[in-house]
């Protein structure tokens, strides 16, 4: 197992191969004989064919975020299942940040 960690906190979609996907899509379209102008040309390959999901979240942000629900008093539920289910920040930070966005 690897001793090293991510230099930044980003998470991605997980999927192998982004841009063998988008060139997958221009060939679709390039081989197309008419494609008319604007946004048409999307409807000839799915997007969701291409993975391209990245996002950031520091350890900052998530344990402002864990304080803000822990705090938030305009829903009680939401609450209430943090405080019961996270007794501490640290038990917060390992399974929702350092799982994904930290850890390799």
């Amino acid at each position: 197992m690897s001793r090293s960690y991510k230099k930044t906190p980003i998470y991605t979609d997980g999927r192998n191969g982004r841009k063998w996907f988008k060139r997958q899509a221009n060939k679709v379209i390039r081989r197309r004989n008419s494609v008319p102008n604007g946004k048409k040309y999307k409807s000839y390959y799915c997007s969701w064919n291409i993975h391209d999901y990245k996002s950031r979240w520091t350890k900052q942000e998530a344990e402002q975020e864990y304080y803000k629900n822990i705090n938030d008093v305009t829903q009680p539920y939401w609450t209430e299942y943090y405080r019961d289910n996270y007794k501490n920040k640290e038990k917060y930070l390992d399974d929702h940040w350092r799982k994904f966005y930290y850890s390799k």
